[in-house]
């Protein structure tokens, strides 16, 4: 697909659909599918580009195995996104 047909007519990204994924991408939405599938929409949202926010969390999601209450108490605080983390207590 060339650039231009990526981008509509504000100039955004159009969303990836599910036959541009990589096989690893569908594999994953595979598993999250079968082990958390209420995070399958997040991870859609992030696969697609549309949504920084979603590509956080589907990273701290798969970085713990899908387990949202690992995402919270996460002591790696040299990971670029530990301060971004989701499910995390509000201080």
């Amino acid at each position: 697909m060339q650039p231009a047909q990526l981008i509509g007519k504000t100039g955004k990204r159009t969303p990836k659909t599910v036959t541009e994924l990589t096989s690893l991408q569908q594999n994953n939405l595979c598993k999250v599918q079968k082990y958390l599938p209420t995070a399958l929409r997040v991870f859609r949202k992030a696969y697609s580009g549309i949504s920084t926010a979603a590509a956080i969390k589907s990273k701290c999601l798969e970085c713990t195995n899908l387990q949202q209450r690992e995402v919270a108490t996460c002591t790696i605080e040299g990971c670029p996104l530990w301060r971004y983390r989701p499910y995390r207590q509000k201080s």
